[in-house]
């Protein structure tokens, strides 16, 4: 492979790609509200805050019309925990990781009865992949299959798998294993419309024309940066499955909680955000560094930070094994934590679960694992990285969460909030954070993340078609609004391709492919 030409490569990549191509999901396509958030970030972060908090509550509104779906599945996981069973949530990238927050909450509010070991939650890659992606692990179904029977699933357990797009293999390969072991039949659920993944992806059609899985479509969308589906779709799942689950005794109507929810996000004043933004961003541009430090919303803050390195193509966090790593921006810090061990069992409410499977024991095993160290030991680490350190202050003090970065302060009022939706809360606001701080670094253009990074099939074809995107919102013949003397033919998907292998031969990682491909076009 490594002697081909990029056109061979190029051409290899082709024979191949309708597996990848994606584009016509709704979850991958632009948001009309959103096409000039880049500039919004740098001009007028306050619109900007505005029109993404207006895009999580259409989201959460989506939910609410669904909500009785959403009673449907209380009852089974209700009937579930009743009848001894336990129940499962499977997902990959970051509907893993709002698995593995689930459990955490689940974990924190059930702690000293019986019911705290009964959810079970693993993702593709294993707990190591909450703070790092194990690149490629999601692509093998038989992966999905093979983690969830090596965690002890059995008949009368129940599987909630979950994937924001409805297609991600491995998600898909945990569902059909757990339809053949159990008599209660799984959950799939996602966030595009049937029609757009049975017509055109031979995997998403097997599992949900399978009359052995229940489906949970919860359509949302564009997301507000174009494919991010850490986003608004992991939002709504999160609360869908979080609502079922937390609440699995409540005899309140789902639809009332949610409807409550979406007022109380309708008020929330988030102005407080600019200055944080415009802070945030600064002190990159500075080349200084940020601890986000916590000590009760741990995995909510890690899953934002972790997420901004696949979004953003930010150097992602730096283990303790390799000292000479360049380090991150932003790093979690955990003021309580006396060690490595104690700051993975606080943000997991217990000990991490680390695959150690052949092949993969080095990148995702426990000794692994435990050199992501958010102790106080990770600020001696790093106090000579960066010129100079700010402390990002994230808590909660009675029935407000505070945020404080030097001198700058905000909060929120959240009084007659679970704990679910406190940190939901919490996350709307840390992602419209990030999203805005990274628009004002340049790692976003339009709406269109355009630091992505080609490393596998589907990353290259939203490589091409951010390409094309771009293309057509600045020269084609199809879009209003641009002058006659600039009208240009959109390229094609092949040509595009090509250009994209040709410039991965000189790509150097810290720049921008997308804007590279698209100067040659």
């Amino acid at each position: 492979m490594t002697d081909q030409s990029p056109q061979e490569k190029a051409q290899a990549y082709l024979k191949t790609s309708a597996l990848y191509k994606l584009g016509h999901l709704p979850t991958e396509q632009q948001n009309p509200k959103t096409m000039n958030l880049s500039d919004l970030s740098r001009t007028d972060p306050l619109r900007a805050i505005h029109i993404l908090q207006e895009i999580d509550l259409d989201a959460l509104s989506a939910l609410h019309r669904r909500s009785n779906q959403v009673e449907r599945l209380r009852l089974v996981i209700r009937d579930t925990l009743l009848g001894g069973g336990r129940i499962y949530l499977c997902g990959c990238g970051a509907t893993g990781r709002l698995s593995l927050s689930l459990e955490s909450f689940w974990r924190e509010t059930r702690e000293g009865t019986d019911l705290v070991d009964r959810v079970v939650s693993f993702m593709a890659g294993g707990d190591i992949a909450l703070v790092r992606a194990a690149e490629n692990f999601e692509d093998y179904s038989d992966y999905g299959s093979r983690h969830l029977t090596e965690l002890g699933f059995k008949d009368g357990d129940l599987l909630l798998a979950i994937t924001e797009g409805g297609e991600t293999p491995y998600v898909i390969g945990a569902a059909l294993a757990a339809k053949d072991i159990s008599e209660i039949p799984p959950w799939f659920l996602y966030c595009n419309p049937d029609s757009a993944l049975v017509g055109s992806i031979e995997r998403s059609r097997q599992v949900i024309e399978d009359s052995g899985i229940e489906k949970l479509n919860l359509e949302t969308g564009p997301m507000a940066i174009s494919g991010s589906t850490r986003l608004q779709a992991s939002t709504v799942l999160m609360y869908a499955v979080g609502l079922a689950l937390l609440e699995f005794e409540s005899e309140e109507k789902i639809a009332d909680q949610i409807a409550k929810f979406i007022e109380q996000v309708q008020q929330a004043d988030l102005e407080f955000l600019v200055p944080f933004i415009e802070h945030e961003s600064k002190y990159y541009t500075e080349g200084h560094g940020i601890y986000y430090q916590t000590d009760v919303y741990e995995i909510t803050v890690l899953t934002d930070t972790t997420e901004r390195h696949p979004t953003f193509s930010l150097q992602p966090f730096e283990n303790s094994h390799e000292p000479d790593a360049q380090p991150s921006l932003s790093y979690l810090y955990l003021p309580h934590a006396r060690n490595t061990e104690d700051g993975w069992f606080q943000t997991l409410k217990r000990k991490p679960r680390a695959l150690d499977w052949e092949g993969y024991g080095d990148r995702l095993g426990l000794k692994k694992l435990y050199g992501y160290d958010f102790s106080v030991a990770s600020v001696e680490r790093r106090k000579n990285k960066f010129k100079e350190n700010h402390f990002f202050k994230i808590d909660r003090e009675g029935l407000l969460m505070r945020f404080r970065l030097d001198d700058i302060r905000g909060t929120i009022p959240i009084h007659r909030m679970s704990i679910l939706e406190e940190h939901l809360m919490l996350k709307m606001c840390i992602n419209i954070l990030s999203c805005l701080v990274m628009g004002r670094m340049g790692r976003i253009e339009g709406n269109v993340m355009s630091w992505v990074k080609p490393s596998n099939g589907k990353l290259i074809d939203r490589t091409i078609r951010y390409v094309q995107m771009l293309y057509e919102a600045k020269y084609s013949e199809t879009k209003q609004g641009v002058d006659n003397h600039k009208k240009k033919p959109t390229p094609t998907y092949e040509s595009i391709c090509d250009k994209l292998f040709i410039a991965l031969e000189t790509f150097k990682g810290d720049e921008s492919i997308v804007m590279k491909v698209l100067s040659q076009c």
